[in-house]
């Protein structure tokens, strides 16, 4: 099968620096082809074989494909068509981005493996991310240099989501429990406590239990405890809300055991870390 090769100057708006497209059915997309940028696609609805470099990626809806320089690809339709977001971008864009997000092992295994990664974006997320480049696009005051650096944010958010799931991927724990992990570090999930950590795990108590003495050597609730105290001294660090606030805003109904259990991990009273942390930038007046 010939391979065509596609070029950036083809496709890309100068004025703006990269390339959008959603495609409403694979059967409008190229034969297999290669190209000198990077780009990465999304899968909205439906599945598709994804013929890359001689082999085959079965995606699934709400995959997220990498595309690097070089890879040769298709898609192929299965019993059902599907609809496809795709962003082509510039080599030195993405090559300056990885650079900024210091990830140098991730950057050499991304350009070292037979298949190009694939993560996964939730339904939210995808739609979420449709409607910003829409936005963006669309945008009566969109202007190229602006436009350009509003795209580099999303892209490097991208990156840094896909360098966290590879690192998912190559951690002992189970992926349910790196999952629940990563749910928990959201304040509306630690804040809310006990309860939203079971029900975000999808598994029943005492497995959980057993999992997290197993994999953290705690309990549920000693580790609950630990992310609510790490955000706790952030903001005794970076802001001046009331200690009492603080308490209740990380999901402390107790001031007493939030006294207790914060000078236990960090052998400080909240006040006295606060003070030994915060370093001024507008002087006190005398």
């Amino acid at each position: 099968m010939d391979i065509k090769k596609l070029y950036a100057e083809q496709i890309m708006d100068p004025a703006i620096g990269f390339h959008y497209a959603f495609i409403r059915s694979i059967q409008l997309t190229s034969a297999l082809h290669t190209h000198n940028f990077y780009e990465f696609f999304i899968i909205f609805g439906g599945a598709v074989i994804h013929q890359v470099n001689g082999q085959k990626q079965w995606l699934k809806e709400g995959s997220l494909v990498w595309i690097r320089p070089n890879d040769a690809h298709y898609y192929e339709r299965l019993h059902t068509d599907c609809q496809v977001l795709n962003v082509a971008f510039p080599c030195e864009v993405f090559e300056a981005l990885a650079l900024y997000a210091n990830t140098p092992e991730e950057l050499r295994q991304f350009h070292s493996a037979a298949l190009p990664p694939v993560t996964h974006l939730h339904e939210l997320n995808r739609q979420h991310l449709k409607l910003r480049f829409e936005r963006l696009l669309l945008s009566s005051e969109a202007t190229g240099g602006g436009l350009l650096l509003q795209f580099k944010l999303i892209l490097l958010e991208l990156w840094t989501k896909h360098t966290q799931h590879r690192q998912l991927e190559e951690s002992s724990l189970p992926l349910w429990l790196a999952s629940l992990d990563e749910k928990l570090r959201d304040k509306q999930n630690f804040s809310a406590g006990l309860d939203r950590l079971f029900e975000l795990s999808g598994r029943n108590r005492e497995y959980v239990a057993r999992s997290f003495r197993k994999h953290f050597g705690q309990t549920p609730t000693q580790w609950l405890n630990r992310i609510k105290l790490d955000y706790a001294s952030k903001l005794l660090q970076y802001t001046d809300e009331e200690i009492s606030d603080i308490a209740l805003d990380c999901g402390f109904d107790n001031l007493s055991h939030f006294y207790h259990l914060f000078k236990e991990r960090f052998h400080y009273s909240p006040a006295r870390y606060r003070k030994s942390m915060q370093k001024p930038v507008i002087p006190e007046l005398k």
